[in-house]
C-alpha cells in the first residue's frame, strides 16, 4: 500500500526482531496478529487485527527504530 517490496521486507525483519526478542508475548493477540502480519500481509489484517496492529505492534516497530537510530548515531 503506498510501500515497495523493499519496505515490505523491512516491516518483516522488524517483526520478526519483535517477535524473537519476546517484545510481543506469545499467547497475546499483539503477537498473533504479528504472525498474520508475516505471513499474509498487512492488507489480509481485519479491522480488528489492523487495530491491534496499529495500537500495539506499529508503536513497538516505531520505538525499535528509534533504538537503531540512536545507536548508529552513537556508533
Amino acid at each position: 500500500m503506498g510501500c515497495s517490496g523493499h519496505c515490505e521486507f523491512e516491516r518483516y525483519d522488524d517483526i520478526q526482531h519483535l517477535l524473537a526478542e519476546g517484545i510481543l508475548k506469545e499467547d497475546t493477540p499483539a503477537h498473533d496478529v504479528a504472525e498474520l502480519a508475516i505471513t499474509l500481509g498487512i492488507g489480509s489484517l481485519s479491522t480488528r487485527q489492523r487495530y491491534v496492529y496499529d495500537v500495539v505492534i506499529a508503536p513497538a516497530l516505531e520505538k525499535l527504530e528509534l533504538e537503531e537510530r540512536a545507536r548508529l548515531k552513537a556508533a
